[in-house]
């Protein structure tokens, strides 16, 4: 790939940290703070220097629900689109992708959860 444009999403499935250390519910906590996402900012930065396009969505930030998620990736038009999951937001955020697949044919990279842990057994399921 020569050219290519990325989206770093958090996706529209529930306001929870999704570093890989900690993945706890920001509702739940005594004081609700909304973190930038980092690690995506320097992916992003990586791919841009590397000559790339990217972009970042923070959809819990942003307070979007999952059409609004998917009208923005289908205006946008990424060619991959790499996305950070939960343990406990693994199965919404498979509906997600799922959802958006009906609509967008491009990439799907993910990190976090399964994904990182058991990756084979995620292929599975």
């Amino acid at each position: 790939m020569t050219s290519g444009k990325f989206l770093f999403l958090i996706p529209p499935t529930g306001n929870y940290r999704r570093d890989e250390r900690c993945q706890s519910d920001v509702e739940a906590q005594t004081a609700v703070v909304v973190l930038p996402p980092v690690d995506l900012a320097l992916y992003a930065a990586i791919v841009r220097q590397a000559g790339y396009e990217a972009a970042i969505l923070d959809c819990a930030a942003e307070q979007l629900n999952v059409l609004d998620a998917i009208h923005f990736i289908t205006s946008s038009a990424p060619d991959i689109l790499f996305l950070p999951i939960t343990w406990p937001t693994e199965k919404d955020d498979f509906t997600f992708v799922g959802e958006l697949r009906e609509q967008w044919q491009g990439q799907v990279w993910i990190k976090g959860g399964r994904a990182f842990h058991d990756p084979q057994q995620l292929m599975n399921d």
